[in-house]
């Protein structure tokens, strides 16, 4: 496995306290020799181009994982929390999440029950006074496992919010020296952005920080290829460029954009409908506006410790933004 990916994965970054991640990110900024800037939310964002006479083209991903906060500590040492973001609850029974400080523990219920409140961590000890030691209120942790490769699918936790930003460092790192960038009718910004599973909070403050005139958020999204699942994508079958989901419907200029980079770099994509959401929906409407889409990578048990995604998909995707700037 690619040794970038790997860091980014394995690194703590919980929404809210993505410092760890933001590190990660802005070393390999430094290291490729790329100029890049942090905005009060703690987006990073990195200017390729900056000709005031273009209109600027965005493309960005979250950097943030879901989790969990520790609201109260039980006389017994259990541990009860909060949720932080949207994500199944029966996905990680019984599995481990991990604290900043490296404190891990298993998550367990005290009844049949999806619900946040019947949860709790046992960190394997007998009383609050012991548990206080290793974590307190607020302490904010997320769902830890094992990051496994077979064939040319990739097993772990937290993956549908961590490929994007791999996809955008790689077609940083394919692009940074090509003159052919000062051709392009528009300014191109990168931008890594925190908090998406805090109400978008980060993509919110882009809008007035960036101003963009055009965008493209990288997401995840539940493929339809395993029992239970609902999504219209399937594994190593390409990405998705989402026509509408909940709060977001494709700016016709960026459909055709999209349509035609398929066309002349042959990429594997298909026009799907979707009711999850993405940044997309805050960058769209929040400040003077923006043409806005989607395009999607296709994971299976979305927002779990186990997610599936298709190396074959990611190469898509880096294909995909590369023909955009090409």
């Amino acid at each position: 496995m690619d040794l970038l990916l790997e860091n980014i994965i394995k690194t703590y970054g919980v929404s809210g306290r993505e410092d760890k991640i933001r590190e990660v990110i802005k070393e390999r900024l430094t290291n490729l020799g790329i100029e890049f800037k942090i905005d009060p939310m703690g987006n990073i964002i990195s200017n390729l181009t900056n000709d005031k006479n273009k209109k600027t083209f965005t493309i960005c991903s979250h950097m943030d994982t879901v989790g969990v906060i520790a609201t109260y500590i039980e006389d017994n040492g259990f541990i009860r929390c909060g949720s932080i973001g949207d994500f199944n609850l029966r996905e990680f029974q019984g599995g481990i999440v991990e604290f900043e400080n490296g404190t891990r523990g298993r998550v367990a219920m005290e009844k049949a029950s999806d619900e946040i409140g019947d949860m709790f961590i046992d960190i394997g000890v007998s009383s609050k006074e012991e548990a206080l030691k290793y974590v307190e209120e607020g302490d904010v942790a997320f769902f830890s496992g094992n990051i496994l490769e077979f064939n040319h699918i990739i097993m772990g936790p937290g993956l549908s919010s961590r490929i994007g930003p791999y996809i955008l460092l790689r077609v940083i790192e394919n692009i940074k020296d090509r003159t052919s960038l000062e051709s392009l009718p528009y300014n191109i910004t990168f931008v890594f952005t925190t908090q998406h599973n805090l109400e978008g909070r980060g993509a919110r403050a882009l809008t007035h920080s960036v101003m963009p005139d055009y965008a493209i958020v990288i997401e995840g999204e539940e493929s339809g290829d395993y029992i239970g699942a609902k999504g219209s994508l399937k594994l190593s079958e390409g990405l998705g460029m989402k026509i509408m989901d909940r709060n977001l419907i494709i700016h016709d200029e960026i459909k055709q954009i999209l349509e035609e980079v398929k066309k002349k770099n042959n990429i594997k994509m298909k026009k799907i409908t979707s009711n999850s959401i993405t940044d997309g929906r805050i960058i769209q409407k929040e400040g003077k506006g923006c043409r806005t889409g989607a395009v999607v990578l296709p994971f299976r048990y979305i927002n779990s410790s186990e997610e599936m995604v298709s190396l074959l998909d990611i190469e898509e995707g880096v294909k995909l933004i590369e023909g955009i700037l090409s």
